[in-house]
């Protein structure tokens, strides 16, 4: 088989920098002498973890951008209205975060660019465990992108919509946390502009607590000026989503003050606690209309049980005037106290399931969220990393180096014997599994000799075997032989903090010994297979979303003697959170 391929992926991998030259050094070493199909070589690299999945398709399409100074691109995980949003990890605090790539309107226009970097400057001094961190941004080429914590959890409209309403503790418990967060902001003079239940997530701890996280921060002014992501816009003036927006957004946004975002935690307060929105209409500037003239309806008008003491609590938040609204993030919050219940896992899947139509006009599980590869900003931001365009970071103070080498260690990567094709010859999958290899020479002449002897004595008892052969000659044989292979399998779902069972679809016929299904190598930690034959992965409630592979073995054992009858990998996508949880009906 021609290595060309091969050299090719090595090539690429170089180029990445994703390796450092000592694992690349050890990698060379490893494959000397050796063959290895490079969609071979990048699953390994991936079982080890040391490429995502993403990474190895990119680089076996000869694809080597992935490098911005230290934040090292892992994979795209969705899109907003702003861009494509990619996990990424910073090698050298060894952090996950999040880039988010600014779509093409922003670059073109040096107002909104000068914006842009004011508004990053001023976010990234926000310090609250209720506001997702600005951590950095910069321009590769022409595209900018900011660089975030990331956030591994659920978005508040997912949650919402699932579940229809939620029992009172819950949004009041995350209604609070943003509050906290906000007077973080306006204790620095921020206002969000957006608030709305898509622009919460929470983040889920081990312990399966929830802490809301209020995003986008300081980028609202952009973003609606780069008219994505919003219904309402005019003349770069008004923006945000009219179902939580307030009455004065509705004349000119840039003069509004914090005020402005308790009326919009009050109207997600009331989507939250009733399944449905303040008001309501055909289109988006009905429904403006309707919030310039009067206060929000009473909550308990359309969820009768809401405690009167909640239900005063919203009706303050949305009045029309903001002189009757609290007056402060923090007035709000502690109103909320009293009513707050911790945000757990288990209190959203014991939670009762409402169906009601929201009518919101924004529906949750947004259009954006899909990635897209054939979208002009995607691919232009992909192509600049991969020319090896200059990265101008705004706020890190490291140097535009290649600091991967420097600050990861040398990883053996221990590509085991039967990952090869010596030689140039394939493995096969109904190859023995080797029981070890004589290292002695004098090993090899007592075999020899023993050998010798069992022939002749074979050759004087060929006359006592008479007609008693009725074909069964070779009993050892015929009782060793067993057949099997794996049948298609399917791409399974899992969710972390969840166990994940699947029963592997085999078939197989054995004369003796015993055939069983068992984990092949590289697969995620914690795997296994039960006594029952059934594959079992408790999904840690941390494990990274992504796709992971599962590689399964078909064994026969006789003796113990083992032989690898059939081989397959089976495709998992891990989600976070909630987002795959079907809850229960009331």
């Amino acid at each position: 088989m021609s290595t060309a391929g091969l050299d090719k992926l090595l090539k690429t991998i170089s180029t990445s920098r994703l390796l450092s030259d000592g694992q690349l050094k050890t990698l060379r070493e490893q494959l000397t002498g050796n063959e290895l199909k490079p969609e071979t070589l990048a699953q390994i690299l991936v079982r080890q973890k040391h490429l995502t999945e993403w990474q190895a398709r990119q680089l076996l399409k000869g694809q080597s951008g992935f490098v911005l100074n230290q934040y090292h691109l892992q994979n795209p995980i969705g899109r907003g209205g702003m861009g494509h949003v990619f996990r990424a990890l910073d090698v050298i605090s060894n952090r996950v975060v999040a880039v988010k790539v600014m779509a093409r309107k922003l670059t073109e226009n040096q107002t909104l660019v000068s914006r842009f970097q004011r508004e990053i400057r001023a976010s990234s001094e926000l310090d609250s465990a209720h506001i997702v961190r600005t951590l950095d941004a910069g321009r590769v080429g022409k595209v900018d992108f900011m660089v975030m914590e990331y956030v591994n959890g659920d978005q508040v409209d997912e949650i919402a919509s699932e579940l229809g309403r939620l029992p009172v503790g819950l949004p009041c418990g995350i209604i609070r946390d943003v509050a906290e967060g906000l007077q973080h902001a306006h204790e620095h003079r921020m206002v969000h502009r957006d608030i709305k239940p898509s622009n919460m997530m929470i983040h889920w701890e081990e312990s399966g607590r929830g802490t809301t996280k209020l995003m986008d921060m300081g980028l609202v002014l952009v973003m609606s000026e780069t008219g994505e992501d919003h219904t309402v816009t005019r003349a770069g003036q008004v923006m945000g989503t009219p179902d939580y927006m307030s009455p004065e957004q509705g004349w000119d946004t840039t003069k509004v003050d914090i005020r402005s975002d308790i009326y919009s935690l009050g109207c997600t307060l009331f989507r939250l606690l009733s399944g449905r929105i303040p008001f309501t209409g055909s289109n988006p500037l009905q429904v403006l209309s309707q919030r310039l003239q009067r206060d929000a309806p009473s909550i308990q008008s359309v969820c009768p049980e809401i405690p009167d003491e909640v239900a005063e609590v919203v009706t303050r938040m949305t009045r029309r005037d903001p002189l009757e609204r609290y007056q402060t993030p923090a007035e709000a919050a502690e109103a909320l106290a009293a009513f707050s219940e911790p945000i757990t896992k288990g209190a959203f899947k014991s939670a009762p399931r409402h169906e009601i139509d929201s009518q919101e006009s924004e529906p949750a599980g947004s259009k954006y969220n899909e990635v897209d590869e054939a979208d002009v900003t995607y691919k232009q931001f992909l192509t600049e990393v991969e020319n090896g365009s200059v990265v101008d970071l705004m706020l890190s103070t490291d140097a535009a180096t290649d600091v991967s080498a420097a600050t990861r260690p040398v990883i053996e990567l221990n590509i085991a014997p039967d990952e090869y094709t010596a030689q140039g010859r394939g493995r096969s999958k109904t190859a023995r599994v080797q029981r070890g290899r004589r290292n002695s020479i004098i090993m090899m002449g007592l075999a020899t000799a023993l050998l010798v002897i069992v022939i002749l004595a074979a050759a004087f008892s060929v006359g006592d075997t008479d007609s008693d052969d009725d074909g069964q000659g070779s009993e050892a044989s015929q009782t060793e032989a067993a057949t099997g292979t794996f049948a298609e399998q399917e791409a399974l779902q899992a969710q972390s903090g969840e166990q994940l069972v699947y029963e592997p679809k085999a078939e197989f016929t054995a004369d003796s010994g015993t055939v069983k299904v068992e984990i092949g190598k590289y697969a995620p930690v914690g795997v296994r297979i039960s006594e029952e034959g059934k594959l079992l992965w408790d999904v840690p409630s941390d494990q990274t979303s992504g796709d992971y592979t599962v590689p399964l073995v078909l064994v026969h054992t006789i003796e113990e003697e083992r032989e690898v009858l059939d081989e397959v990998e089976i495709h998992v996508n891990v989600k976070p959170g909630l987002s795959a949880v079907r809850f229960p009906p009331s």
